[in-house]
């Protein structure tokens, strides 16, 4: 599992439906990207133990978002998406710790499956946030960014 936030991370996603990559580091406050394997034990004839079989695995990125307004704030974006008829996957890349020469780069199609559009400053820090879940479709790209 990566842990990613805003002090050692550079998330962008689409802000519309096939639209470009922007970045909205500035807008979140943490997150976490996890994939997980499905793993299933199987026992032979006369062994004691167990034996694993790894399958496919499945992943999700959660970021807590602030609770901005503004038609191109990140909230919205979300807000629309978790509110859309037909949804389609969006792209995101995430990058740790920066998109400098030498950093991880993750990059993966994913849908938003999870989002409070209402949540009040329960901490009365004077800024509400929402935890955006994204589920990821397909595979997650990981390179070395050069």
């Amino acid at each position: 599992m990566a842990v990613i936030s805003i002090t050692d991370a550079v998330i962008k996603m689409d802000s519309t439906e096939g639209g470009s990559l922007t970045d909205y580091s500035s807008e979140i406050i943490s997150g976490v990207l996890e994939t997980t394997r499905t793993n299933t034990p199987h026992y032979t004839f006369g062994s004691p133990a167990a034996k694993v079989s790894v399958g496919r695995y499945t992943g999700t990125l959660k970021f807590v978002v602030e609770a901005n307004t503004g038609a191109s704030s990140l909230h919205c974006v979300i807000s629309t998406m978790a509110l859309d008829g037909s949804p389609t996957a969006r792209s995101f890349e995430v990058y740790e710790p920066s998109t400098a020469v030498g950093s991880h780069k993750y990059a993966f199609e994913a849908y938003s499956v999870g989002y409070p559009l209402l949540n009040s400053d329960a901490g009365g820090s004077g800024v509400a946030t929402h935890e955006a879940t994204f589920a990821i479709y397909g595979e997650i790209t990981y390179t070395v960014v050069t």
